[in-house]
């Protein structure tokens, strides 16, 4: 039980703000996020975004299934998208890999 509350310690997040971000976040390998619901409950995702034919495969973390959506399909049969705009999607990774992607997604929104 230590172990994993020392764990949750070191583990960081970060708002997903955009759809860009999101992509550019897991365009190389599956990353770890989740939605805040109401009443402090989370929904988990684990999120790979393939830019060469342009799908995202998402895995629900607590039921373990699995489906891959264009981005329509991931706006209308998800509230991943909808999580976004009200800002309640976080990337759930550790400190180093945040602190690198906030310098990376600096960098992407200035372009």
């Amino acid at each position: 039980m230590e172990e994993k509350e020392n764990k949750m310690e070191e583990d960081t997040y970060l708002k997903v703000e955009t759809i860009d971000e999101l992509k550019f976040i897991c365009n190389d390998d599956p990353q770890d996020f989740f939605i805040l619901l109401s009443h402090g409950l989370i929904s988990r995702k684990r999120i790979f975004y393939d830019d060469i034919s342009e799908l995202f495969f998402v895995e629900d973390m607590v039921t373990s299934s699995s489906q891959e959506y264009t981005l329509q399909q991931l706006k209308t049969n998800t509230n991943i998208v909808n999580a976004i705009e009200k800002g309640a999607f976080y990337l759930e990774a550790d400190e180093n890999e945040i602190s690198n992607l906030h310098t990376s997604i600096a960098l992407l929104a200035s372009t």
